[in-house]
């Protein structure tokens, strides 16, 4: 435990040095405010010192069980043998209750504008707002494949993304530009 914590706290404070993570730390916590989303899940530098063995323990007992279990199959499997396979794959995890549902984040009711000061030449330069969770139907999964294949084509961070060949290549404007959504279990940036 020791270890990881001191390998996590190195890596926090590299973070202080990388206009990127600064800036998507600052993201996180204004467009999520008070949600869970807002912190990072890797911790902080204020609260990995404080992690012990017991919350540990008392993470995996409340949250690692089967009534949290969620698994993906894919493959040549009748739905009789894929729920084979996935009470075989739980079946030594303890039962459990599941989890809270997540809370949906409220959305921000004006814009916003952070400037964080950094000794760079470069700037990092993040917009965005609550998009849509995580989809369990599938005609929601189908649009948000729809979405991902159509964002990949125009806002992907490919060279080969439009927007990539229209800001970086041909007006010279950036380094690197980029689009997506990531939906979670709620709504996600």
């Amino acid at each position: 435990l020791a270890r990881n914590k001191a390998r996590l706290l190195v890596g926090l404070q590299q973070q202080k040095q990388d206009p990127n993570s600064l800036a998507s730390l600052a993201f996180d916590e204004a467009l999520y405010g008070s949600h869970p989303y807002a912190h990072p899940s890797s911790g902080t530098l204020e609260t990995v010192p404080n992690i012990e063995k017991k919350d540990l323990t008392d993470f995996q007992n409340r949250y690692l069980v089967a009534a949290n279990a969620s698994l993906a199959m894919t493959g040549n499997l009748t739905l009789a043998q894929a729920k084979k396979l996935a009470e075989d794959i739980t079946a030594n995890l303890p039962k459990g209750v599941a989890a809270d549902t997540l809370a949906e984040p409220k959305p921000l009711t004006q814009a916003q504008h952070i400037h964080i000061p950094f000794p760079s030449t470069q700037t990092t330069v993040l917009m965005g707002q609550l998009g849509n969770k995580r989809a369990t139907d599938s005609q929601a999964q189908q649009q948000q494949t729809n979405f991902a294949v159509g964002n990949e084509v125009l806002a992907g961070g490919n060279f080969n993304a439009r927007l990539m060949t229209e800001i970086r290549q041909n007006l010279g404007y950036t380094y690197g530009i980029s689009g997506s959504m990531n939906p979670m279990l709620a709504r996600g940036p």
